[in-house]
């Protein structure tokens, strides 16, 4: 089949072209990314258990992810080798980006001393460490990995242009895995590619309900995910993801529903197809300009049949009547 449509003209050549050594440097960083990303969030899931099970208290006092946790996790594994340190307020001060203040390493202190999590045994605090140095390692790779793309994206002219409004570890992923998007003929064919494109979903109780076709590399949509929910966070979304929010699902009784996740769906597709038209008409990236007005859309009016004497649009009369 494929064959002869090749042969009535319906085929299109797709020659192969070699990546450039810059190119070729992106792609390794974003698999790089990728798979460390990975690691951290399994490593992560790891830890979390972990701090739940043996020292619930601490996540209340740090975040999980932070640094000055994952060293003290990494360098004694429990609570109870951590309070024998005479040395743990001064290390807790001076771990973390930025000095902690006294009154945060007072509350660590007095959460390991009165923790209800369950005793640890050397194994146990042996494992905790080990979980806790993966996880700082991985987070560190990640964090090289994204330096080393902003780096060889700024050597990059066209890239350079949209790397600080798209972000430049969500731009190479975009550029690797779907290509340049001036190479699309349409912004809907830009969104399909990615997997964005809505498609009608009838199954069991789902019955012709619009969802993503998620046809794309899945790698590119996860980015692209991320890119939404900080580009939400800008006051140019404000009121359109409230208003959207507000509305609640048109089946559902319940005012809200999944609308906050149907939001981000419906803005990574409208910043894709922002992204294709400043690319395809080489402009610079606006996020102002990413969501017009919202208006009510005016009255649709019915014309009139031609040679038809009725002037109304009223229902026709009941000749019976």
């Amino acid at each position: 089949m494929i064959a002869e449509l090749a042969a009535f003209g319906k085929g299109t050549l797709w020659p192969y072209t070699a990546l450039s050594e810059s190119q070729q440097k992106i792609h390794h960083q974003v698999r790089r990314i990728g798979a460390l990303r990975t690691q951290q969030t399994q490593w992560t899931g790891r830890l979390e258990a972990l701090v739940a099970k043996h020292w619930p208290e601490l996540t209340s006092k740090l975040k999980l992810g932070s640094v000055t946790l994952l060293k003290m996790l990494g360098a004694y594994g429990s609570p109870a080798h951590a309070l024998a340190d005479p040395r743990l307020a001064l290390k807790l001060a001076k771990w973390g980006r930025s000095p902690m203040t006294q009154e945060k390493v007072s509350g660590v202190i007095e959460s390991a001393k009165t923790t209800m999590g369950l005793p640890m045994g050397e194994p146990d605090a042996d494992w905790v460490k080990e979980v806790a140095s993966e996880t700082l390692k991985a987070f560190r790779e990640v964090r090289t990995c994204d330096q080393n793309l902003r780096e060889l994206i700024a050597s990059d002219s066209v890239m350079e242009r949209y790397s600080d409004a798209v972000g430049a570890s969500t731009l190479a992923v975009i550029w690797t895995k779907l290509g340049d998007p001036i190479e699309y003929s349409s912004s809907g064919a830009f969104v399909k590619a990615i997997g964005l494109n809505l498609k009608e979903i009838s199954s069991g109780k789902r019955k012709g309900e619009l969802g993503i076709s998620k046809r794309g590399p899945a790698q590119a949509r996860r980015w692209i995910f991320y890119w939404a929910m900080r580009a939400v966070q800008r006051p140019e979304f404000a009121t359109w993801y409230e208003e959207f929010t507000r509305v609640g699902s048109v089946r559902s009784k319940s005012v809200g529903g999944h609308r906050k996740m149907k939001g981000l769906i419906a803005l990574m597709r409208k910043l894709c197809k922002a992204l294709w038209h400043v690319r395809k008409h080489g402009k610079d990236f606006d996020y102002a300009k990413v969501i017009e007005s919202i208006s009510a859309p005016p009255p649709r009016r019915r014309r009139r049949r031609k040679g038809s004497s009725q002037q109304t649009l009223g229902p026709a009369p009941n000749p019976g009547i």
